[in-house]
């Protein structure tokens, strides 16, 4: 075999190493090192992704469900972010009005 042989290239940033597993097995890694020592560091603050999430999806999930009920809110269902209420003027009819609520999500 001995066709892989080690090259060091100190210009590159970013070196491939050999490392040994506690098995014995050995793995090829990427040292980014160097890499992470010549770039700028960006003190540009993340958001934290729990605020992002609280912030848009009450808003943006009942937009949604407004858009898709428009027809039927207000008639003969009811809705909220958490809640979605098919309501009937006769009882005969409130099976109907439920298939119907259901057809709109499909």
């Amino acid at each position: 075999m001995g066709m892989i042989k080690e090259v060091k290239f100190p210009r590159w940033l970013a070196n491939v190493v050999v490392v040994q597993k506690k098995n014995g097995k050995r793995r090829v890694c990427v040292d980014y090192t160097d890499l992470n020592k010549a770039c700028l560091k960006d003190l540009f603050p993340f958001p934290h992704i729990n605020s992002m999430v609280d912030a848009t999806s009450g808003a943006t999930h009942q937009r949604l469900i407004n858009r898709m009920f428009k027809d039927k809110s207000g008639d003969t269902m009811e809705v909220d972010i958490d809640n979605m209420v098919v309501k009937a003027k006769k009882v005969e009819d409130h099976l109907s009005d439920l298939e119907e609520a259901l057809n709109i999500l499909d």
